[in-house]
């Protein structure tokens, strides 16, 4: 998923193969996993030509929605799981360890400190 969410455009199952962090694996394996993620509804997938490339058309994957939107809705069905949903939040605020340091937008002096007393 973090290759097709960083991705400006629709790629194939060899680019999101190449773009991944982690070591390699089968070409099958990419396209095995795509398939299901797609069926899952995460990612959205067309068939195109291969611009510059002979042969028959290939699907293209992008994903369904930004990577934010995906996360905050994990977040918000755990806290749906939660006997004290603003509680669970705030706690879980309070102890992140990169969100504020990367939201530009938050003012350092807005920023929660870190609470282990919760």
């Amino acid at each position: 998923m973090q290759a097709l969410w960083a991705a400006d455009d629709w790629l194939i199952v060899r680019e999101i193969r190449d773009r991944r962090d982690y070591p390699p694996v089968a070409y099958t394996t990419v396209a095995t996993v795509t398939s299901i993620l797609c069926g899952k509804g995460l990612l959205q997938r067309r068939l195109a030509d291969r611009a510059g490339h002979p042969g028959p058309p290939a699907w293209r994957y992008r994903a369904a929605r930004p990577a934010s939107e995906h996360i905050g809705e994990l977040i918000a069905t755990l806290l749906d799981h939660s006997p004290r949903p603003a509680e669970t939040l705030a706690y879980a605020l309070s102890t992140a360890r990169t969100a504020f340091q990367l939201d530009s937008t938050v003012p350092a002096d807005r920023a929660p400190e870190h609470r282990h007393d919760v």
